[in-house]
């Protein structure tokens, strides 16, 4: 199949690429020898770098923590007016400060209301600081939820 390269979708994908073309990458990456990463900090661990340690492999199921939810909507942006209330994480992170000695979050607050900012010593009790960016309120960035990872937008 000849598609040009401007029209070329996503979709069409699979059928422009030639099965044999594919079929030969992935037998060049199974030939490969395993990648030593010599066990510094992992976030993932793998059957191989399980077989290759001193670990034994331990599932654990989840529990909820007495305090949960730990982040609840409290405060007047988050309450909304009563309508949609809401305090959620999303996709804007906690994120662990060594040099505050603080956990940072940066959350929706509110419904499609904005991002906001909250601080934590133990990542279980909040405290939502007063910022000058809407005065009076925790709001980092203004009346919006379209783009994803806000708290980027915050930091720059």
């Amino acid at each position: 199949m000849n598609i040009p390269r401007r029209q070329l979708l996503r979709r069409d994908f699979p059928a422009a690429t030639p099965r044999a073309v594919v079929a030969a990458s992935t037998q060049e990456l199974l030939r490969r020898d395993p990648i030593s990463i010599d066990g510094g900090r992992q976030l993932f661990f793998d059957d191989h770098l399980v077989a290759e340690s001193t670990l034994d492999r331990t599932w654990h199921l989840p529990t909820l923590h007495p305090a949960s939810p730990v982040l609840k909507p409290e405060t007047p942006l988050e309450m909304n007016d009563g309508r949609q209330p809401g305090a959620s994480p999303f996709s804007d992170g906690v994120f662990y400060d060594a040099k505050d000695g603080l956990y940072k979050l940066w959350y929706q607050a509110g419904w499609h209301d904005g991002i906001a900012y909250a601080t934590s010593e133990d990542g279980v009790r909040w405290r939502r600081p007063s910022l000058d960016i809407e005065p009076g309120t925790n709001r980092v960035l203004a009346r919006t939820r379209r783009l994803p990872a806000g708290w980027l937008y915050c930091l720059a």
